[in-house]
């Protein structure tokens, strides 16, 4: 293995590997003290689109408030302080907690900025979707999160509408979706700099095959490697992330960042930012079985 091209790589994450490392400190923090959840708001508007707004603040005890587009009578609907049944409250928090993983808080910035105001008749789409965390202590954490990018947040949502206005609805639950490919790149590949890196395995859409392509340096004179692999040789790479515990590293929420997309087998994608040690290990280990790069 080339070692300019490795400490190049590796350079790319200075910052990363810092910063990942304190992510993970803070939200072990916060894993070890959360106890269950005290209440779910969630809040979603359509401006363009009337009787697509919804909105629910439950807890384990009554929704405190909800709003919600009745379709037999063509007109918004209201309610407040009714009580929640336990099993009901006890099926919304287990789906919240199936994609407790996936959830990614909002930064601070965005959430100071954000308005408040609600029953918007005319605008942009809103979305806003906090929890509040009991602590052992007793204390309580209240979060706002991004919409996480999984099927199984759609049952968490029907579970609330269905919570605000009773309809006897079908709840779908979906399995978790399983890895099945990844592009990692350590860098913006459309800036052509010198030690540009990129590797990707991806499923060939309709078949049993996955497609692996590699790129290394300059436009002009890069070095690539394209071939197509069967299971065998995915699950070589599937293990490998299994080991890195890829699903689980920090969402990248800036851009011109080294990432890694992470391919579903639902169609979802995520894009993660891979710590120091986690570039390091990625390099070694397509260096060793992919010389081609």
């Amino acid at each position: 293995m080339n070692a300019v091209k490795l400490l190049v790589f590796i350079l790319c994450f200075p910052a990363a590997g810092i910063a990942a490392e304190g992510w993970r400190r803070k939200n072990k923090a916060r894993s070890e003290k959360k106890n269950r959840i005290a209440r779910v708001e969630y809040l979603t508007e359509n401006g363009s689109l009337y009787g697509a707004d919804f909105r629910i603040d439950i807890s384990p005890e009554m929704i405190s408030g909800a709003r919600y587009f009745e379709e037999t009578k063509h007109k918004y609907q209201e309610k407040k302080n009714v009580p929640v049944k336990k099993k009901q409250w006890n099926e919304i928090e287990q789906a919240v907690l199936a994609i407790e993983s996936l959830l990614v808080p909002c930064e601070e910035k965005e959430e100071r900025e954000s308005s408040e105001e609600i029953f918007v008749t005319d605008g942009p789409h809103t979305f806003k979707f906090f929890i509040t965390w009991k602590r052992e202590d007793g204390s309580e954490e209240r979060i706002r999160y991004y919409r996480p990018s999984d099927r199984r947040f759609i049952t968490v949502t029907e579970l609330l509408r269905e919570a605000a206005d009773p309809q006897g609805r079908k709840i779908t639950y979906y399995d978790a979706p399983v890895l099945n490919g990844i592009y990692a790149v350590n860098g913006n590949s459309m800036s052509g700099n010198e030690g540009e890196f990129s590797f990707q395995f991806t499923k060939i859409p309709d078949e049993e095959n996955w497609r692996i392509c590699f790129y290394y340096g300059k436009e002009g004179e890069r070095q690539s490697f394209i071939a197509e692999a069967g299971k065998e040789e995915w699950k070589k790479v599937y293990e490998f992330c299994c080991s890195l515990n890829v699903e689980n590293l920090p969402a990248k929420s800036r851009s011109g960042e080294c990432c890694m997309t992470l391919f579903f087998s639902d169609g979802t994608q995520k894009k993660v930012k891979p710590d120091r040690k986690a570039a390091e290990s990625m390099y070694a280990f397509f260096a060793k079985e992919y010389p081609g790069i």
